[in-house]
C-alpha cells in the first residue's frame, strides 16, 4: 500500500540523506507525500509516508496521521475488518473525520494499545506509532510478514524504513556484507528466514513482532519481540468431515470477501490451478466482484496453463486478461537487473519476473489491488515435500502399513511420486550432500549456518508446516510479491493469509491434507461445489514457468560465462563465490539432461543472481 520512514535521533537529521531516501522508495506510494517532524526530550523524531491512496482517497487518508491528542501513525498495510472495528471503537466513544483504516488503526492504538490491536486486527501492516504523552515509540509487523520493515540502530541513532535502499541511503555510508544469510541463500535459497539481512548492523523485524522505544530514557533499546503465536489452534477431533469442510469454505470465503474491500478497481491472479480458482470463483460467483482476472501464458506447450485458465474464465463467465511470458530468453537478463534493484534482494526464481510483468499488466489496466494465493501450499500440504516429510513421520512411528498405503495413493494417482526430482529433494535429506556442491563457495562462506530443512526426529508434520509459514517459505514469498507489485504501485492481498484460515488449516491433521493421492485434501472438498471438477481435482499444477533451465543451459551460456562469471566479478573479488569452483559446478550443470541430474537449477542462478545484486548495491557495500 504504501512506504514508510523513520527516525529517532539526538542530532538532526541530514536533509539531503532524508530526501534521497524518501525518492528511493517513493514507487510504494506515488499518490501524496507526507512528513512529521517533532521533539521529545532529547530526541529528535521524525516519520516519513509515501502513500497509495486505497480505502478512503480523500484527503483525510493522508500520513503520517495526527490525532487530537498528539500520537503519530505512519502505516502501511491494509486493515481488512476496519469496518468492524470502526463500529466497535464508535460504540466505545471514538469519533472520526473520514473513511480510512488508517484512521482506525490511529484509534484503535489510542483505544486498546499495539498488541490488543494487532490481536483484533485482520490485516496485512508495517507502522510505526508514536505516542506523544507516554514517549513511546512502537513498530509492528503483520503475522505473515506481508509487508516489510528494517531497522538499524548505531552511534545513538535509530533508523526504520519500508525497503533496504532506503535504509542505506538513509545511513549514508558502506555497510560489510554479512556471510550467514548469503550462504543460505546461496546453497538452500533461503532468504528473511531470521532478522538478519545481507548486511551487517541492518536488521528486519520479523513476522508477528512489535519493537517499543521509550523516548524519556537518554539510550535506546530495541529489544523485538512476538505479538502473536501462529498455529497454536488444536483440532477438534468431534468435527465431522461435512463440519471441516463447512468450516474451511466459510472461513475462506470471509476472507476473499474483506479482501476484496477497497475504493479503487481490483484484479485477480488466475494461474488455472486450485488457489487462485478458488479465489476468484469466491469472488465472483459468491460476493458478485467486477474484479479482473489476469494470467500469464506460456507458448511454449511444456508450460502452458492457457487451457485450464481459459476453462475457469469461461466457468466465470470473464474476460481473462493474459500476459504472454517472453519467448526470448536474451531479455531475460535485463528483466533481471531491473526486478533485482526494486527487491533489495537476489531474485531467486524467474516467476518472480512474471509475477511483475503481471503488475505492469494491472497497472496498464488501472488495477490497484490485485488478489493472489500465496500460502496455501504451505497450510495445505500443496507441495511435494509434504509427502516426504508425512511418510517419514509415520515410519518413524512404526506406521509403515500406513505409509506404504500413502505412497500407494499418490503412485497410483500419479501425482507428486512421479514429479520427484532428486536435484531439489536434497535439501531436504540430510546426507545426500556432496563435497562437490559446495566447492565453489569462497572463504567469506566457510562458517557454519546452514538451517537443516528437513522434518527433525520427533517433529510433527503440522509444526514443520509452521516453521515455512512463519521461517522459511511464507516470507521469502511475501518479499517478493510485495517487492515485484510495489515496483508498479500495486497492492497484493493474500485471502488464504488471513489468521483465522491459517491457524484451523493447521489444525487439521495430515490425513485432511494428504488422502487419496491428492493434496489439499480437505480444500479440494470444500471448494469442489464452486469449481469445476477439472480444476478441483487437478494433479498437475505448474505455475507462472519458463524453460528457464533449458535457456541457462544452452542459449544464455556464453552470455552468463562472458557478463557474470568473469574474474573481475563481484562475487569473486570479495570472497563469496569461488572462480573454478562455480566454473566447474555450472559446468556439470550444463551437461546434465533435461529434467535429471543432481545439481538443482537455483544452484547455478543463486550465485548468477547474487552477482547482479552485487552490481546494483555496490555503492552500499564495503567490499
Amino acid at each position: 500500500m504504501c512506504g514508510i520512514i523513520g527516525y529517532i535521533s539526538k542530532n538532526a537529521i541530514d536533509k539531503n540523506l532524508w530526501h534521497n531516501a524518501i525518492k528511493s522508495q517513493q514507487h510504494r506510494g506515488p499518490d501524496t507525500q507526507g512528513e512529521w517532524h517533532g521533539n521529545h526530550h532529547s530526541w529528535k523524531v521524525g516519520f516519513a509516508h509515501q502513500r497509495l491512496s486505497i480505502i478512503d482517497l480523500s484527503r483525510a487518508g493522508h500520513q503520517p496521521m495526527v490525532s487530537k491528542n498528539e500520537s503519530v501513525l505512519s502505516f502501511n498495510g491494509e486493515l481488512y475488518n476496519y469496518l468492524e472495528l470502526k463500529r466497535e471503537l464508535t460504540s466505545k466513544g471514538n469519533h472520526f473525520n473520514g473513511n480510512s483504516d488508517s484512521e482506525v488503526l490511529l484509534n484503535a492504538l489510542e483505544h486498546w494499545g499495539s498488541d490488543s490491536t494487532n490481536q483484533k486486527a485482520d490485516g496485512m501492516w508495517a507502522y510505526s506509532f508514536f505516542n506523544d504523552a507516554e514517549g513511546i515509540l512502537t513498530l509492528s509487523r503483520d503475522r505473515y510478514g506481508e509487508k516489510p520493515l528494517y531497522w538499524t540502530y548505531a552511534e545513538g541513532t535509530f533508523l526504520f524504513a519500508s525497503e533496504l535502499k532506503c535504509l542505506l541511503e538513509l545511513t549514508g555510508r558502506k555497510h560489510e556484507l554479512n556471510p550467514t544469510p548469503i550462504k543460505r541463500y546461496i546453497l538452500q535459497s533461503l532468504i528473511d528466514s531470521t532478522e538478519e539481512t545481507f548486511f551487517e548492523g541492518i536488521h528486519q523485524l520479523a513476522p508477528a513482532s512489535s519493537m517499543t522505544l521509550d523516548l524519556k530514557k537518554d539510550k535506546l533499546y530495541p529489544q523485538p519481540y512476538a505479538y502473536a503465536t501462529i498455529g497454536k489452534k488444536a483440532f477438534d477431533p468431534n468435527q465431522t468431515e461435512c463440519e471441516i469442510f463447512e468450516q474451511l469454505e466459510s472461513s475462506f470465503t470471509k476472507s476473499v470477501e474483506r479482501r476484496l474491500r477497497s475504493d479503487v478497481p481490483v484484479g485477480i491472479l488466475l494461474s488455472g490451478g486450485l488457489d487462485s480458482s478458488a479465489i476468484a470463483s469466491v469472488a465472483i460467483k459468491i460476493s458478485n466482484s467486477d474484479a479482473t482476472l489476469l494470467s500469464a501464458v506460456s507458448s511454449d506447450s511444456r508450460f502452458d496453463e492457457s487451457e485450464h485458465i481459459n476453462r475457469m474464465g469461461k466457468y466465470l463467465d470473464r474476460q481473462v486478461h493474459s500476459i504472454q511470458l517472453t519467448e526470448n530468453p536474451n531479455k531475460l537478463f535485463s528483466d533481471l537487473e531491473e526486478a533485482t534493484w526494486f527487491a533489495d534482494h537476489p531474485i531467486s526464481n524467474l516467476s518472480n519476473l512474471a509475477h511483475r510483468k503481471l503488475m505492469q499488466r494491472a497497472k496498464e489496466l488501472g488495477i490497484t489491488v490485485i488478489l493472489s494465493g500465496q500460502g496455501a501450499d504451505e497450510l495445505l500440504c500443496g507441495y511435494k515435500k509434504y509427502l516426504g516429510f508425512y511418510v517419514q513421520t509415520l515410519l518413524r512411528e512404526g506406521k509403515i502399513a500406513k505409509a506404504l498405503s500413502v505412497i500407494a495413493g499418490f503412485y497410483k494417482n500419479k501425482s507428486i511420486v512421479n514429479q520427484f526430482n532428486f536435484a531439489e529433494a536434497k535439501r531436504y535429506i540430510p546426507g545426500l550432500g556432496k563435497k562437490s556442491d559446495i566447492e565453489h563457495l569462497g572463504p567469506k562462506l566457510n562458517e557454519p549456518g546452514l538451517i537443516p530443512l528437513g522434518i527433525k526426529k520427533g517433529q510433527s508434520l503440522k509444526s514443520r508446516q509452521i516453521e515455512d509459514v512463519c521461517l522459511y517459505s511464507v516470507p521469502n514469498l511475501n518479499h517478493y510479491e510485495d517487492r515485484m507489485s510495489m515496483s508498479y504501485s500495486r497492492e497484493i492481498r493474500l485471502p488464504f493469509l488471513e489468521s483465522t484460515f491459517v491457524d484451523y488449516a493447521l489444525s487439521l491433521p495430515p490425513h485432511l491434507k494428504l488422502n487419496g493421492g491428492w493434496t489439499k485434501y480437505a480444500f479440494r472438498r470444500a471448494m469442489e461445489k464452486h469449481l469445476p471438477s477439472e480444476i478441483t481435482w487437478r494433479k498437475d499444477k505448474q505455475g507462472f514457468v519458463n524453460p528457464q533451465s533449458e535457456w541457462i543451459k544452452h542459449q544464455l551460456r556464453d552470455h552468463i560465462l562472458n557478463e557474470y562469471m568473469p574474474s573481475d566479478a563481484l562475487m569473486f573479488k570479495s570472497g563469496l563465490i569461488k572462480e573454478q569452483g562455480l566454473h566447474k559446478l555450472y559446468n556439470s550443470y550444463c551437461n546434465q539432461k533435461a529434467n535429471s541430474g543432481r545439481i538443482w537449477f537455483r544452484e547455478i542462478f543463486n550465485p548468477i543472481a547474487l552477482e547482479i545484486w552485487l552490481r546494483k548495491f555496490e555503492k552500499y557495500i564495503s567490499i
